[in-house]
């Protein structure tokens, strides 16, 4: 096929990392009728951790007829999480939505970027819209191992934000959110709805599972829980967190995090694409492009970041890259395991209505999900023709918005 020819060609350029309008159609499945990973992170707290609002130099602003308010809870060791709300000012639904996003790219970057904001979308159809920075991600701080450079490796107990420690920091930002609820006495349901996409699904249902009266609705977009990558894919999104001793097994001396480039994201984007430039415009490419060289502006390079260093071998350990932003190891840990049909959750214990949609040239979703739901009543399956696991910002978006609309107004 010549999408793996593709993969092969360019397997140094995008080797360490793993990602990313008009009338499009759809095929849906609809069903109507009435444990957390193991491993730990050091730097991240207890389940009986609580977040406090910090106003500090938190932004409100309003345009569009849509409020936006910025947030900085405090988690632990004088950590910060950066939340950012969206809501109408006429007509709420009164609908709590909250966005998770995938590995590589921020929330409150991919949910928000002018002219393809999900957030805006949203709020302007009454909800009340939460985009999540986990701690080590975008404008939210950073784990201790995140500021050293080079970077550390992961410790013993695992690498910073895997999915675990991510459900424990939504547990304090839904405690939060419903803490806003009461002082402004909203008369809003308590359970609150939440989309992840790619590995922010993962997080998603990770938590819809342990606190199931929380959650009113799920929508998993681009999901993963547990299937095995074709080969000539592995070998280039896996190979290079391979045990070397045991090629079944993630690497027990990864790097805390790495530098992530905007130009190898993009890579991957267009290696699902397969040629197809009607999926997606180069100006939108480069709309997104721009935002996300802004995600983190104190990304580094380290020596152990090959495809800089094999690109440029006079680069230093304290070179300044721009267009770069540090992700952490930890979903890498999540999703090796997942790409290797080794899942980190039992999805079978999931109740909760649920949307599954994603497109026909995504790489990255696990496409038999759905039939794995067998345990939830209310589901949806809606699978994009021509779109890749960055719909959120192709042709198919008008589409895809107007599925997760519907399926989030509904009620049970």
């Amino acid at each position: 096929m010549a999408i793996y020819k593709y993969l092969l060609i360019t397997i140094v350029s995008i080797s360490l990392s793993v990602s990313s309008f008009g009338n499009s159609t759809s095929s849906s499945n609809t069903v109507e009728s009435s444990s957390p990973a193991p491993h730990s992170y050091k730097s991240m707290p207890s389940s009986a951790s609580r977040s406090r609002v910090t106003w500090g130099s938190s932004n409100y602003h309003i345009s569009r007829n849509i409020q936006t308010q910025d947030y900085y809870i405090n988690y632990q060791n004088n950590l910060k999480i950066h939340l950012r709300e969206k809501k109408p000012l006429a007509n709420p639904n009164h609908k709590v939505v909250i966005l998770l996003a995938p590995l590589s790219i921020p929330s409150l970057i991919s949910f928000d970027i002018s002219k393809y904001s999900l957030m805006d979308t949203l709020a302007q159809n009454g909800f009340d819209v939460w985009g999540v920075d986990f701690i080590g991600q975008g404008t939210s701080s950073y784990p201790l191992e995140m500021q050293n450079n080079p970077s550390p490796e992961c410790l013993p107990t695992g690498c910073p934000l895997q999915a675990s420690d991510a459900v424990l920091q939504l547990e304090s930002i839904v405690d939060f959110i419903n803490s806003q609820a009461k002082t402004q006495k909203n008369t809003r349901n308590k359970a609150v709805s939440i989309l992840g996409w790619s590995w922010g699904s993962v997080v998603a249902s990770m938590y819809a599972i342990k606190h199931p009266k929380n959650v009113d609705r799920l929508v998993l977009f681009g999901a993963m829980y547990g299937f095995v990558l074709p080969k000539p894919v592995a070998r280039i999104f896996l190979g290079p967190y391979t045990s070397p001793s045991d090629h079944t097994k993630f690497s027990n001396h990864m790097l805390a995090y790495q530098n992530v480039r905007w130009e190898m994201i993009r890579g991957h984007w267009f290696v699902m694409m397969d040629g197809n430039e009607s999926i997606v415009s180069r100006e939108t490419v480069d709309d997104v492009g721009r935002a996300y060289i802004k995600a983190d502006p104190n990304a580094v390079i380290t020596q152990r970041d090959t495809v800089d260093i094999l690109a440029n071998p006079n680069l230093s350990s304290s070179t300044k890259i721009n267009g770069s932003l540090r992700r952490a190891t930890g979903p890498m840990k999540d999703l090796f395991a997942i790409w290797t049909n080794h899942p980190i959750y039992d999805i079978s214990k999931l109740t909760t209505p649920t949307l599954v949609i994603y497109g026909d040239q995504d790489l990255f979703a696990d496409t038999a999900l759905f039939g794995k739901l067998t345990h939830v009543k209310i589901k949806k399956e809606v699978k994009l023709h021509e779109a890749t696991h960055w719909l959120l910002y192709e042709k198919t978006r008008p589409t895809f918005n107007k599925e997760v609309i519907k399926f989030l107004s509904a009620n049970h």
